[in-house]
């Protein structure tokens, strides 16, 4: 997502916490703020949708589905510090025709469900697939080193994703703010989706 962490300490990440380019060090995060300022600043009619960390069916790469995918392998046996939030891929979707049909031009808006830490989220994965959840503590300097050797050396996407994952959520507040009045999130709630 393109949520930055937000200002004030103890308080929730919301729509005007933009991420920082640099904030992490992973390209694929200053890629997508730039191209989401680029598209805002355009002069057309668009809105940005932040969705959170996204599972659910049809992910075809797989991209955060292949966290799944391993857990469910029983091949996560650790876990890095940080949280999360998480959100349905079906949900997501609803929200994209919600915003299209009644969003604000020019405003963000988060596409979230649930808060949790990424240790607990792992702990529901495992436990959906009947393996043992992850018992391993990876603290956070070591997942964020990881995370820049895999990329410098371009090492293997699973090693890339669990990385990924740390450097993203490790030692940093990931927790958003998905319970704001916002238009897309009224239609949705109108037609019975709960996690927008």
């Amino acid at each position: 997502s393109t949520i930055g962490s937000p200002a004030q300490p103890g308080r929730l990440a919301n729509e005007n916490d933009v991420y920082q380019p640099g904030s992490v060090p992973a390209l694929y995060f200053d890629v997508k703020i730039a191209m989401e300022q680029t598209a805002l600043e355009s002069g057309l009619p668009v809105v940005a949708l932040c969705p959170t960390s996204v599972f659910g069916p049809g992910d075809v790469k797989p991209t955060t589905g292949r966290l799944l995918l391993n857990v469910a392998r029983g091949l996560m046996p650790f876990y890095p510090d940080g949280h999360v939030n998480v959100v349905d891929v079906r949900d997501v979707a609803t929200a994209h025709v919600a915003a299209a049909e009644q969003g604000r031009r020019g405003e963000r808006y988060i596409l979230g469900a649930e808060n949790m830490s990424v240790r607990h989220m792992l702990t529901l994965m495992a436990q959906q697939a009947g393996r043992r959840p992850p018992w391993l503590h990876l603290p956070s300097w070591l997942v964020e080193a990881a995370g820049i050797l895999a990329g410098r050396l371009q090492a293997g996407v699973e090693c890339g994703r669990i990385t990924e994952l740390g450097v993203e959520t490790g030692g940093r507040q990931r927790h958003h703010d998905c319970e704001r009045d916002r238009r897309p999130a009224r239609s949705l709630r109108r037609r019975g989706h709960r996690h927008i």
